[in-house]
């Protein structure tokens, strides 16, 4: 063990048990980002397609409370539907070709995911309001929420 902390994650691990939203979105981006990483198929699978239904009616409940609508786990959750929403419905090919070895740099920050992904218009335009409902980026509070979603 190196010692390294990631305060980052530890906020995102605590924002997922306290926000039942976050965690179901964080089950259906884990599945996705692996999927794509290890280039498997992106094929709607039942159990996925159940993570994403669960997601969206527990985000929705959340939504309707004004006390948890803008919620720093809500604002994760949105933003991972943004991330990866669009991703099942109508996955975006892989190529089949393998990626060139960049060492080190080959997956930096998961560039090499995250750049295959279809992002949801939609989600995104959700993210934008709930984050100017909230009063601008500066009043998230959660470590690297702002910084991701900016």
């Amino acid at each position: 063990m190196s010692g390294v902390e990631n305060p980052k994650g530890h906020e995102w691990i605590r924002l997922a048990v306290e926000n039942p939203a976050a965690l179901q979105v964080r089950l259906y981006s884990t599945e996705l980002y692996h999927r794509v990483l290890f280039r498997r198929p992106l094929n709607p699978t039942t159990n996925l397609l159940a993570i994403h239904a669960e997601t969206i009616k527990l985000l929705n409940e959340q939504l309707q409370n004004p006390v948890t609508a803008c919620s720093d786990g809500n604002i994760l959750a949105v933003g991972g539907l943004a991330f990866f929403g669009q991703n099942v419905p109508k996955p975006k090919p892989i190529s089949s070709g393998s990626l060139p070895s960049q060492g080190p740099l080959n997956n930096l920050h998961g560039l090499n995911v995250y750049s295959q992904m279809i992002y949801d218009p939609v989600h995104l335009k959700g993210l934008d309001m709930l984050i100017k409902i909230r009063g601008g980026l500066e009043t998230i509070r959660a470590s690297g929420i702002a910084a991701v979603t900016s």
